[in-house]
Parts: structure tokens; C-alpha cells; sequence
């Protein structure tokens, strides 16, 4: 196996034709500072992220909302906005992952293999609504990282 040297980036080929953090600064996610995000694991119930010498990243799930769900467009809605929030949380939490020890940026991020957004009705709600609302989560996560259902596609494609 052939250890490169690794801080030469990626191919040019597999890197994106735009920087993922004026994606971020557009659609206003505050990534916030060191000290908020990179804390102690004392005490903690499950880690937040975990990175594998492979490069892949896990990181633990999140919740977005308040309000139990239900079929009402503003219900929907709400819910929409919490799972963008979740989004937020996850793409924040990535950032200090791959960054506070020097490691990368969220330009490294190459692809997602699996990203798991859940709508769970605090309060006994209930909705058939579940896929439009998690998709808040995912058509945040093409916004930032390029993807078929990003703002910025047309017709399926993600210009960047």
C-alpha cells in the first residue's frame, strides 16, 4: 500500500467546482466556534462522531422540531424546518470533526454513504407526511454538498 502523502488533496477530478462553505454562509448556518462545538467526552452517553482510519466519519443522529406531527401544512412545515435544522446540526458537527484537529474541511468531504433523518412526533402526533418532511433533511444536505435536489439544480443537476 502506498502511504501518499496525504496534504496534497484530492485529484482535481474528485474535488467539487465550488467551496461548500459560501454554500453554507448563503443559506445562513452558523457553524459557531471551537469551543461551543469541540467538547469533553466526560459523561457523555454515546459520541457525537466517531472517524475511522478509513476516513469515514459516523456521526450520531440528531433531533429538529417541537411539535408533533400531523397532516396540517403549517404541521408540515414546522417539520420541514426542524429536519433543515438537524441538517445544520450534522453539517456543523462534521465541520469541527474534520477540522479541529487540522484534518480537513468539509471541501474534503468526498460523498455521503448513508444519512438517516428521522421525524419522530413528540406527543403522540400523527402523519402519513414523514418522506416530505425528511426530505428537508436531504434537500439541505444537496444544497451544501451538491446533489440533484439542491436549490441551486436545475433540471436534477447541481451546476457546482
Amino acid at each position: 500500500m502506498d502511504n501518499r502523502d496525504l496534504t496534497q488533496g484530492f485529484p482535481p477530478e474528485l474535488t467539487r467546482g465550488f467551496n461548500v462553505y459560501d454554500r453554507i454562509e448563503s443559506e445562513g448556518i452558523a457553524l459557531g466556534s471551537f469551543d461551543d462545538n469541540v467538547v469533553s467526552l466526560s459523561n457523555a452517553k454515546i459520541a457525537g462522531a466517531v472517524i475511522h482510519s478509513s476516513g469515514l466519519v459516523y456521526l450520531s443522529g440528531t433531533s429538529g422540531g417541537s411539535l408533533p406531527m400531523n397532516d396540517d401544512a403549517d404541521r408540515i412545515n414546522h417539520g420541514i424546518a426542524g429536519a433543515q435544522m438537524a441538517a445544520d446540526t450534522l453539517i456543523r458537527r462534521l465541520h469541527w470533526v474534520l477540522s479541529c484537529g487540522g484534518e480537513g474541511d468539509l471541501n474534503d468531504v468526498l460523498y455521503t454513504i448513508k444519512v438517516l433523518g428521522m421525524v419522530v412526533s413528540p406527543g403522540g402526533g400523527s402523519s402519513s407526511s414523514a418522506p416530505v418532511i425528511t426530505n428537508g433533511f436531504s434537500f439541505r444536505w444537496h444544497t451544501i454538498f451538491g446533489g440533484p435536489q439542491s436549490l441551486l439544480a436545475v433540471e436534477g443537476v447541481d451546476p457546482g
